[in-house]
């Protein structure tokens, strides 16, 4: 857990903790724990079946007047030699109730982990604001100071004046209130890891690095690789081993077994007794059950059939949008960078003009705010760029 002393979390820190503390993801993982246990529990059908039991009774003859003990010790075995193909449907069935679980621990961690990586950029982007509003202010300030000197030396007027100082009373605001979403920030990534109670001294390290557009890969096999289509996937193996263990009720099954017991009238069990043999069951007429047993089982699969192709058709619309998405957040990033860099050079120069009287307040004051709206609009472009990212995570 995060301490007091910590030091601040990378983004790989940040997945760690989610997956030590976040119940979501602990849960996810015991399902796909209970589901492999599914699985060899499953395939115990194919191994021998061994057992041993023990018997003592008594009986009371009315017409002697006396009694009759007795007891049995015995050791079963028995092996499965063919059982209509139901054991394998069975295993087929637990293997796809596995991939399922499987895929369904994908989908929560990618929901899970979207929801970790938003507050993380969120707490990031609150960090870089404090930092950039500090500068900001600092900037106002001495905008102020300068047209106070302009204003006592008779160059310019007291609503000059009195504008410059209501920036920067406004940038004083701006910087409270980010500091106070600061807070809000950290308290809702340490919930995102499935932190308990306020981490006041949670911070996080990283840069708005330029956000890289994805590779061109196939969509298909994107497609493929995504949680829900892989879950879709899964319940039609399962679909397809119900049809099979469905159609099993058809068909013969046949064991050997064997037996070895002690009996006798004491506890000591003087008499053997050994046996073995082939068990051979032929289903003959069962009332139609397992005609409707089939027939439901195959119902069942073209339900899951046409299912997994409306996935595939929502997985492909889904990537899409996202990929426009992600690309066009680049591409703002890009634009924005042009602009504040655009920008700087041309307050740069106004400032140099406005003080040797070159240029009227009006203009350099126009100058000036958008030079403080380039730089906030970059920022949070830089923000929604991740965001976009993430959202390409999230549906791949």
């Amino acid at each position: 857990p995060v301490g007091r002393a910590a030091s601040p979390l990378t983004w790989p820190d940040c997945v760690q903790q989610a997956r030590e503390n976040h119940p979501g993801l602990l849960a996810a993982q015991q399902s796909v724990e209970a589901a492999q246990a599914g699985i060899r529990a499953a395939r115990a059908g194919h191994l021998p079946q061994l057992s041993a039991s023990g018997r003592a009774s008594y009986a009371d003859d009315s017409k002697t007047g006396g009694g009759e003990e007795s007891y049995q010790g015995a050791l079963d075995v028995s092996q499965s030699l063919y059982d209509g193909g139901s054991t394998r449907a069975a295993v087929r069935s637990a293997e796809a109730e596995w991939a399922v679980a499987l895929a369904e621990a994908r989908q929560t961690g990618a929901d899970i982990l979207y929801d970790v990586r938003i507050a993380y950029a969120d707490l990031l982007y609150a960090q870089f604001q404090i930092g950039l509003l500090e500068q900001i202010r600092l900037r106002r300030a001495d905008n102020v100071e300068m047209v106070e000197l302009r204003y006592l030396g008779g160059q310019e007027n007291q609503g000059s004046l009195a504008l410059n100082q209501a920036s920067l009373r406004e940038a004083e605001m701006d910087l409270a209130q980010a500091r106070r979403a600061l807070q809000t920030a950290q308290s809702v990534l340490a919930r995102a890891m499935g932190l308990a109670g306020a981490h006041p001294e949670l911070v996080v390290s990283g840069e708005f690095a330029d956000v890289q557009e994805p590779g061109a890969e196939e969509v298909e096999s994107l497609i493929q690789a995504t949680p829900a289509y892989a879950k879709a996937k899964a319940a039609l193996e399962r679909a397809e081993a119900g049809v099979q263990s469905a159609r099993s009720g058809y068909r013969p099954t046949a064991s050997v077994y064997g037996a070895a017991a002690r009996y006798g009238a004491a506890i000591d069990m003087e008499e053997d007794s050994l046996s073995a043999g082939v068990r051979l069951t032929l289903p003959l007429w069962e009332g139609g059950r397992i005609v409707a047993e089939v027939r439901q089982a195959a119902a069942r699969k073209a339900v899951v059939q046409a299912d997994l192709t409306d996935v595939a058709n929502t997985q492909h619309t889904s990537l899409d949008k996202a990929l426009q998405a992600y690309r066009e957040a680049g591409e703002n990033v890009t634009v924005q960078q042009q602009f504040a860099s655009a920008q700087e050079l041309r307050a740069a120069i106004a400032r140099e003009q406005y003080a040797n009287g070159l240029l009227k307040f009006d203009n350099w004051d126009i100058i000036e705010n958008d030079l403080i709206s380039r730089q906030k609009s970059l920022l949070e472009t830089r923000r929604q760029a991740l965001l976009a990212e993430a959202a390409w995570w999230r549906v791949t």
